[in-house]
């Protein structure tokens, strides 16, 4: 048998944030509550935030022995 299990318990179990907008059609997400909470965790709060520039389209891939 089937549970089915509300969407707001999953959403704050995996500490996601999801955005529709439903005009547009689009939907966002982010973990910012998760994130929050493995600083806590860590007891980083007070660390400085860093902006990781990554340009659009990049493909990470395996970096090979020889490089």
């Amino acid at each position: 048998m089937t549970q089915q299990v509300p969407v707001i318990d999953i959403i704050q179990y995996l500490g996601l944030l999801v955005r529709r907008d439903r005009r547009n059609r689009s939907t966002a997400t982010d973990q910012v509550g998760y994130i929050n909470c493995v600083l806590d965790r860590f007891d980083m709060t007070d660390s400085r935030k860093r902006s990781i520039l990554v340009e659009i389209g990049y493909k990470p891939h395996a970096i090979k022995e020889d490089e």
